[in-house]
């Protein structure tokens, strides 16, 4: 009787975990959007797939189109053309974006170029009238 429970823990320390023999499926749709596992970055839901839509819905980290970038990052915001990710740095005002010429006239502070510098700080500012009085 010794030998054989002694048998039988042998066997059974020699066994590892169970390793499933079915490979995943990445020809399958999960979610009926027409684009199988290995091409849709959220196959469990329909309204994300390569193709998809970027919808400006407040989901900050919703990546809709499977284009890596999120897509709030792709909204435009104040309507002036340019999102955070063409180098909006602020998208409510639609005075303020990328390459816009700075206007030297703003005492608030305001960075009307997206260049990182307020009106005060701005060297293209510097020795105009309306920067006489900052």
């Amino acid at each position: 009787m010794r030998t054989f429970l002694l048998a039988v823990a042998l066997l059974a320390a020699g066994c590892g975990e169970w390793v499933d023999a079915k490979p995943q499926e990445t020809n399958v749709d999960q979610d009926g959007d027409g684009y199988v596992v290995d091409q849709d970055c959220d196959d469990n839901d329909a309204s994300v797939h390569p193709q998809a839509l970027v919808y400006c819905d407040g989901q900050m980290d919703k990546d809709r189109n499977c284009d890596g970038v999120p897509d709030l990052a792709s909204c435009d915001y104040d309507g002036d053309g340019l999102s955070p990710e063409d180098g909006d740095c602020d998208d409510h005002d639609r005075q303020v974006y990328a390459g816009r010429e700075e206007t030297c006239d703003d005492t608030s502070g305001k960075d009307n170029d997206c260049d990182g510098l307020d009106d005060a700080s701005d060297p293209d500012c510097a020795g105009t009238d309306d920067t006489a009085a900052l």
